[in-house]
């Protein structure tokens, strides 16, 4: 029987560093969403396909660059697991990071006070990849 499996979470930021400042490195809200689906096919192994979406809103980081601020992003996870592979100890899975291939900063450093130019990290770009797992003594 087809099984369904779906989670999320809302985070509101509420903190400062002192009154009326901005805790940097933390939107203000971020949303997400995971949905794994389970394959009928017991014979098998188990195959399940599954989904995350996550949603983070503009994040202060710093005042002192005209960069402060991260903007908002929503980045989109899949994967597919196949456990026990045709009932052999062998868990093969795949999956790909930032489907759409956003391109967007994870930090700004803040030197444009003091070196006028500033640097920020990008972060991952989408990735393939593969496991294969192998369990000795089943």
């Amino acid at each position: 029987m087809p099984a369904l499996a779906a989670g999320a979470e809302y985070t509101v930021a509420s903190l400062s560093t002192k009154v009326g400042d901005t805790l940097p490195l933390t939107p203000t809200n971020k949303l997400s969403f995971t949905g794994i689906y389970i394959l009928p096919l017991p014979d098998t192994g188990r195959v399940s396909l599954g989904a995350s979406y996550t949603h983070t809103s503009k994040e202060f980081v710093n005042t002192s660059s005209p960069y402060g601020y991260i903007q908002p992003m929503e980045l989109i996870n899949r994967n597919l697991q196949w456990s026990n592979l045709m009932r052999m100890p062998v868990d093969v899975s795949m999956f790909v990071t930032n489907l759409a291939n956003k391109q967007y900063f994870s930090y700004v450093a803040g030197f444009y006070d003091t070196a006028c130019f500033d640097t920020a990290q990008i972060a991952p770009p989408r990735m393939y990849g593969v496991r294969l797992t192998y369990r000795f003594g089943s």
